[in-house]
């Protein structure tokens, strides 16, 4: 039985499946990477809760111009930070799902090869 190559150059089908199916993790951290992970994570949402108060006890601007010199030593724009926040928001609430664009991808690849193969 001839193995059609895949139109792009790459492995035939078959291997395609095989490849995909046996893919390693696309993160290999050790114990100490990931302990840095949560660590950081914990303070950032430390961080952010700690500046949220500062929100409510004065106001934005205030809150903005206590933290002013620690942004800009860490080359940090208030504009950056506001950024930051909203995007942090934003993955938070569900408005990104990697995961899923990947999958629907996979899905569409899986379906246009099948087509050329079919």
């Amino acid at each position: 039985m001839a193995t059609m190559k895949h139109p792009m150059g790459g492995p035939n089908w078959k291997e395609s499946e095989i490849l995909i199916k046996n893919r390693r993790p696309t993160t290999h951290l050790n114990h100490k990477e990931e302990s840095m992970g949560v660590l950081g994570t914990a303070r950032e949402c430390l961080e952010n809760y700690e500046y949220n108060k500062l929100v409510d006890r004065y106001d934005e601007h205030t809150a903005q111009t206590l933290i002013k010199e620690q942004l800009t030593k860490a080359g940090i724009t208030l504009s950056d930070f506001e950024t930051y926040r909203r995007v942090k928001h934003s993955i938070q609430n569900g408005a990104l799902n990697v995961r899923k664009a990947q999958k629907e991808a996979q899905e569409e690849a899986y379906a246009a090869i099948s087509n050329v193969y079919a």
